[in-house]
C-alpha cells in the first residue's frame, strides 16, 4: 500500500506541475496576443493620429474609386465635410480644365506604374478654382486586384504665386511695370519663328528715344524723371493693340514690338506712328510743373532671313537717323538707309 501511495503521489505531482506548466504557456500566449493587440491598437491609433494630422489632403477611396475616408485637411483644402463626399467619387472636385485626354493618360500610367504624380487644377465647394499638387497609389491584394484608390494632394496656390512673381521680376521692367530686354528678345525670337514658318503675320520693331531726357533729369531731379518715364510707358500703352508689345529696354528708350498684316502694313505702321507722337510731344504736368518733351522714334520692318539681332540693329540706326535729322520725327529704315522723317512732329511719312 506505501509504495501505491508513493507512486500516486508522484503520478499527481508530475501531473500538477504538467498543468502548470500547460497554464503557463496558456498564459504567456494570452499575454503576448494582448501585447500584440495593444500594439496592434497603438499603431492603429498612431496611423489615424497622422492621417488626420497630415498637413496633406488624404482620400481612400475603394475599388470603384468611390470615396470611403478623407481627412481633416482634405476639410481645409477643399471645403467638404466627410459626410458630403463619402460614396461619391473624387470627381466632384473637378475644375474642367483638364481635359478627357488628361485624365485618360493619368488612369494609364497609374494602370501601368501603380502611382501618378503631377500638377492638377480643381475646384473648392465655394467653387473656386485652385492648383494642387496630386499623388494617387494603388493598394492591391495578393492577387493583383486593385483594393483602394489613395490620394495624397496639397494645395499650391502660394507657390504657384511666387513663381508668377520671380517670372515678372525675370521679365517685367520694376520702374515702368513694361516687359524688359529679356521679355523683348523672348518674344520677338518667337514671333520671327512664327512668321518664317507661316508667313504671317508682319513684324515691325519701333525704337522710341526721349529727347533731352538728361535735361529733365537734371533740372527737376530724378523723381520726376521716374514719373515721366512712367508716363510716357503708359501713353506707349495707351497707343498700342493687345496683339503689340511695349518695352523699356533701359533708361529712357523703349521697344515696341508691333504685329500687323502684311497686305495694309503700311497704313498700319504710319498711324502707329502718327498715334505715338501725337501722344509723346503732349507736356507732362507734376503738381505745378508743366515739361514739354518730344521724342525720336526709328522702325524698321522684319523681312525674310532676317534675324533678332539685325532687326534690332536695323530699328537702332533708323533711330539713330532719326536723331541725326534733328529729333522729335519717325524714321524708318530701308535697305539703303533711305530712311525719311515725317513732314512734321505728329506724322510719319513712309516713301
Amino acid at each position: 500500500m506505501t509504495l501505491i501511495g508513493l507512486l500516486a503521489l508522484l503520478i499527481t505531482l508530475i501531473y500538477s506541475r504538467w498543468l502548470k506548466s500547460r497554464f503557463k504557456r496558456y498564459e504567456d500566449d494570452i499575454n503576448r496576443q494582448q501585447a500584440m493587440l495593444r500594439e496592434t491598437a497603438d499603431s492603429l491609433k498612431l496611423s489615424s493620429l497622422i492621417f488626420e494630422s497630415a498637413y496633406e489632403g488624404v482620400i481612400v477611396s475603394d475599388a470603384d474609386n468611390r470615396i470611403l475616408q478623407v481627412n481633416k485637411a482634405f476639410t481645409r483644402i477643399t471645403g467638404y465635410t466627410e459626410d458630403e463626399v463619402i460614396g461619391k467619387s473624387p470627381s466632384v472636385l473637378s475644375s474642367g480644365l483638364q481635359d478627357d485626354v488628361f485624365y485618360q493618360r493619368m488612369w494609364q500610367r497609374l494602370a501601368a506604374a501603380g502611382i501618378w504624380r503631377g500638377e492638377i487644377w480643381n475646384k473648392r465647394k465655394n467653387g473656386e478654382v485652385y492648383p494642387e499638387w496630386l499623388s494617387i497609389s494603388l493598394n492591391k491584394d495578393a492577387s493583383g486586384n486593385v483594393l483602394n484608390y489613395i490620394a495624397i494632394f496639397y494645395d499650391i496656390t502660394q507657390r504657384k504665386e511666387l513663381e508668377q512673381q520671380l517670372r515678372s521680376m525675370a521679365e517685367t521692367d520694376p520702374l515702368t511695370g513694361l516687359a524688359n530686354r529679356r521679355s523683348l528678345m523672348d518674344s520677338l525670337n518667337r514671333d520671327m519663328s512664327f512668321k518664317e514658318r507661316y508667313q504671317s503675320p508682319g513684324i515691325a520693331l519701333f525704337f522710341v528715344d526721349l529727347d533731352h531726357f538728361k535735361w529733365i533729369n537734371d533740372s527737376y531731379g530724378h523723381d520726376v524723371g521716374d514719373s515721366v518715364l512712367i508716363e510716357v510707358a503708359n501713353r506707349l500703352i495707351g497707343c498700342l493693340r493687345e496683339s503689340d508689345l511695349a518695352c523699356r529696354v533701359g533708361g529712357d528708350e523703349f521697344v515696341i514690338l508691333c504685329k500687323y498684316k502684311q497686305e495694309d502694313g503700311d497704313q498700319q505702321l504710319q498711324q502707329l506712328s502718327s498715334r505715338l507722337l501725337d501722344q509723346l510731344i503732349k507736356p507732362f504736368r507734376f503738381a505745378d510743373v508743366e515739361i514739354d518733351i518730344s521724342c525720336s522714334i526709328g522702325v524698321a520692318v522684319h523681312h525674310q532671313g532676317d534675324d533678332a539681332f539685325g532687326l534690332m540693329k536695323s530699328a537702332d540706326q533708323a533711330l539713330y537717323e532719326a536723331k541725326h535729322q534733328g529729333r522729335g520725327r519717325v524714321v524708318f529704315y530701308a535697305d539703303t538707309l533711305n530712311a525719311i522723317a515725317s513732314p512734321s512732329p505728329a506724322e510719319a511719312e513712309i516713301r
